[in-house]
């Protein structure tokens, strides 16, 4: 190896993100068989042999390098079959007739015309016997209207389980009488979990003051992400319209939170080590707001790595947060390769704007770059190309006006997010501060409804379906098309001669 490659492998922070890489790729080759290899345990011990070498080569970089690469390889497959593991119940069937369980209760009461539902977990059966059967996923039980109940009681019913209609729904549980409570859990971490709820139910009401529907769940989903409240018709617009992305939260709205904790820490003084701790801080919470999903948790990783970049001096490299990020998302939940389609999405749609947005932006000199319409539309058509594979695996749509309605609204949604925050700020003080801003804000949100509503009418997505295989090899010619846009242009001949003149002539004198 050259004196470049050692200098590589000598760094801590190239080490530290080629055992992200490990990770990556040991969990993307088990995703493909979600069954147990070779346990646990084997995987562990395998772990404990590559760091005990390691250890033994330390004094050699490259080794050391490669050792610590198994290391963490080895343990990214030990976490994954210890997860399939924990997921494969043994000799675990439904009961029949009407059974005893108990449960605590994790959702907020949704009436409905079964009566009113709530989702139970940590469910345990009680059999005839009187032995207890930990039941291994959610249940969604239906009471009658009126009962009462919150999240966090521990419950003890009688009901009858029936199937579910489908994969992805939960088994039901149907009660005639009121659940009994025997208990509340008082966890901080379901504290946590009720202070986001209740906090996002007040965000809600809020909105709903100021703006009218469905502009008001529009803007909570600029701002913290989601589609709920938005009515079924404008949320399959902006799917079919390619502009999906718009509501769900991105690395704009952590910058936007870093950005705004360190200005507010600025005016105090505050030395620029705290004020990263600050920062990161306020984006956790904000990702635990937005409800903790991939693309927030994606987003707030790469923040704090920046964060803690600025503290320590040094410069953020994007490519290395993003496999960080991965790596410590895979290893909470080894399954979300597969079965998340947002984790995949966001990961592919932030490589491909910043792999294929400057080399695209390069090509299209033609776009004025008046309001960054030529960045918008490079970084776009980039995280198009990326994630089309992907979306045409899991949804078999595609849409070929998204670039040019992302073009369209884009530009609008900085605004949009500014003047509903000040809203909702304002509004927060007393409800008519907020109406000037949230006037214009609402202006702003119909013209996007407009464009997205008109685009997914006028030009419908195409149905195009593929295999896991045939999107998967899909990306070689993606990756060709970056190497190809990534050389540097050849030099001129002309150019080269009279360099290689100009050098004979000083050799000569």
């Amino acid at each position: 190896m050259g004196e470049g490659v050692k200098k590589w492998v000598e760094s801590p922070s190239k080490t530290l993100a080629g055992c992200a890489v490990a990770v990556v790729a040991a969990i993307g080759v088990h995703a493909w068989n979600e069954r147990v290899w070779w346990g646990a345990a084997a995987w562990f011990g395998l772990a404990g042999v590559a760091m005990v070498a390691a250890v033994i080569v330390w004094r050699w970089p490259r080794w050391r390098f490669a050792a610590l690469m198994l290391t963490c390889g080895f343990l990214a497959l030990s976490r994954f079959d210890a997860v399939v593991a924990a997921l494969s119940p043994t000799n675990l069937s439904p009961p029949s007739g009407t059974i005893s369980l108990n449960a605590m209760i994790v959702s907020e009461p949704n009436p409905g015309l079964k009566g009113t539902s709530y989702v139970l977990s940590e469910v345990q059966l009680l059999t005839r016997a009187g032995e207890k059967m930990t039941w291994p996923a959610d249940i969604s039980m239906f009471a009658p209207t009126g009962s009462v109940a919150s999240p966090g009681d521990q419950i003890s019913v009688r009901c009858k389980l029936e199937p579910p209609l489908s994969s992805g729904n939960n088994y039901s549980c149907f009660i005639r009488a009121p659940p009994t409570i025997i208990g509340k859990e008082e966890s901080i971490g379901f504290r946590l979990a009720c202070w986001q709820t209740s906090f996002k139910k007040k965000l809600r009401l809020l909105a709903g003051r100021l703006l009218p529907e469905p502009e008001a769940s529009f803007l909570l989903g600029l701002l913290i992400g989601g589609t709920s409240g938005l009515p079924k018709d404008l949320a399959t617009s902006f799917r079919d319209a390619g502009a999906s992305h718009v509501l769900a939260v991105s690395g704009y709205n952590v910058t936007k939170v870093a950005d705004a904790a360190l200005v507010l820490l600025a005016i105090t003084a505050m030395r620029r080590r705290r004020a990263a701790m600050v920062a990161s801080a306020a984006i956790v919470t904000f990702a635990a707001i937005a409800g903790g999903e991939a693309p927030a948790v994606r987003a707030a990783i790469m923040g704090c790595l920046g964060c803690f970049a600025v503290a320590c001096g040094r410069r953020s490299r994007g490519t290395a947060a993003l496999i960080l990020a991965a790596a410590v998302l895979l290893l909470a939940d080894p399954l979300a390769l597969r079965h998340d389609i947002g984790f995949r999405l966001s990961f592919a749609a932030v490589l491909g704007m910043g792999a294929l947005g400057k080399p695209i932006a390069e090509r299209l000199r033609f776009v004025p770059e008046r309001f960054g319409l030529r960045q918008i539309l490079a970084e776009t058509l980039g995280a198009t190309i990326a994630t089309t594979p992907i979306i045409l695996a899991d949804f078999g749509r595609l849409s070929w006006i998204g670039p040019l309605v992302n073009v369209l609204v884009l530009p609008t949604i900085p605004a949009s997010m500014a003047l509903g925050t000040a809203a909702l700020v304002t509004g927060a003080i007393m409800v008519p501060l907020g109406w000037p801003a949230a006037w214009l804000t609402t202006g702003l949100l119909r013209f996007s409804e407009t464009v997205v509503a008109t685009a997914a009418r006028v030009a419908p997505p195409w149905n195009i379906s593929l295999s896991s295989i045939m999107a998967a090899a899909l990306y070689i010619p993606i990756f060709l098309l970056w190497r190809h846009w990534s050389r540097p242009p050849p030099t001129p001949r002309r150019q080269i001669m009279t360099i290689t003149e100009a050098d004979y002539e000083v050799e000569k004198s």
